[in-house]
């Protein structure tokens, strides 16, 4: 038997790395970078973070003819990194558990639905109602299932903040984290986003007159879910809402149906048709309708600035990607040199 050449020892080896890496990938752990500001204080502009497949199980490929290491597009161009000539059904491998309550989790966008569901933008937010809770945001308070929610500790809010004409000093807002806002048109006047614990901080200092939360009352908006005029919700004044389960059957009406048209016909692969007040799913007159799949409500802790579920609904189970579980690194974009590096958050669990 012939001596293999360095060359191809050489390929042979970067060949198997090359599979290693890419199983790692996409059944074990990924790493993402956090391009918005949409999960302060949880996790920062800049972070690199590591994402765990195995917590939820790894959800095998759906659209199996696409370049590896490559998501949606090749960087620096506008070529698909995928074709989709072939989609294979949504599977999942079994896992350590399941979503729970305010889990910080990876997903495809579910509204891109141009795209296949596994070439979508990745979205990172925590999960607040399960399959099967019925959820209800008052006063900026999330309610599940009538309960009061524990408030993550890090989520922020926007607070109008009053000063005596004092400046509010950069030192000051870097110690309490604050990133976000600053002075509005009126006098002496500031908008910042922040933590309740930094509020408390900020309203203890001598010069602040007053700090208020600002409130988004009930008013019909056109980009708040679901977009109908019999739901003039806020983000928040949200709800109640029911988060629909696997296997879970409801009522569905015209008034109703605006809340769960999108999943029935663009996740589970329905025809709606509405005939006065009638509405039939693939041509069959339907009084209830049985759920194909489980989905989730996610919403960002910054949740004053923040694209999730109050504006585009619920994340269907065969969006799910995987949990955040540590920032490996973080890069502040407006540091220069070592101190663009958040080395306190180097190594860090993300909760």
């Amino acid at each position: 038997m012939s001596k293999k050449s360095p060359t191809r020892e050489w390929f042979e080896a970067i060949l198997i790395a090359f599979v290693i890496i890419i199983f790692i990938r996409g059944f074990v752990f990924d790493l993402f970078t956090i391009p918005t500001s949409s999960m302060e204080n949880t996790i920062l502009t800049g972070d690199y973070v590591l994402v765990s497949k195995l917590n939820y199980g790894a959800r095998t490929p759906i659209t199996p003819l696409s370049l590896p290491l490559f998501h949606k597009i090749i960087p620096h161009t506008n070529i698909p990194s995928f074709l989709n000539w072939i989609q294979l059904g949504y599977h999942r491998l079994p896992g350590f558990s399941t979503i729970k309550h305010n889990d910080v989790v990876v997903f495809n966008y579910p509204v891109e639905q141009d795209y296949p569901v596994d070439e979508r933008t990745y979205f990172v937010k925590r999960c607040v109602a399960l399959p099967g809770d019925t959820l209800k945001i008052k006063n900026h308070n999330i309610f599940i299932n009538s309960i009061a929610a524990e408030t993550p500790i890090h989520a922020e809010f926007q607070y109008k903040v009053e000063t005596d004409g004092t400046n509010l000093a950069d030192t000051l807002l870097n110690r309490l984290s604050i990133t976000e806002g600053g002075p509005t048109s009126e006098l002496n006047s500031w908008l910042l986003t922040m933590t309740s614990p930094a509020a408390e901080v900020l309203k203890s200092q001598k010069f602040i007159k007053s700090i208020s939360l600002i409130a988004h009352p009930f008013d019909p908006h056109d980009f708040i879910f679901p977009y109908d005029k019999k739901y003039p919700w806020s983000i928040d004044e949200f709800g109640p809402i029911y988060v629909p389960m696997k296997g879970d059957s409801i009522v569905i009406t015209t008034d109703n149906l605006v809340l769960y048209k999108k999943i029935i016909e663009d996740d589970e692969n329905n025809k709606i048709a509405i005939v006065g007040k009638d509405i039939y799913i693939n041509d069959k007159l339907c009084k209830t309708y049985t759920f194909k799949m489980n989905y989730y409500f996610m919403m960002g802790d910054n949740r004053d600035n923040s694209a999730d579920s109050r504006y585009w609904g619920f994340v269907p189970e065969n969006h799910i990607v995987g949990k955040m579980v540590m920032v490996l690194c973080s890069f502040n974009n407006e540091g220069s040199f070592f101190s663009r590096i958040r080395w306190k958050r180097m190594f860090s669990f993300v909760n």
